[in-house]
């Protein structure tokens, strides 16, 4: 039933190349975000 619903996934090289720069992007925004959260908490 999921074969139905599902396609295959797409694992060309541009697709990947993308997939892989906003990966790292999104997880550097996210440990700047962390890293100013725990900046924020450490001030008196």
């Amino acid at each position: 039933m999921r074969a139905l619903v599902l396609p295959p996934p797409v694992r060309d090289r541009e697709h990947v190349l993308h997939w892989t720069a906003w990966r790292r992007h999104h997880q550097a925004v996210a440990t700047a975000c962390h890293q100013q959260r725990h900046h924020r908490h450490d001030q008196p």
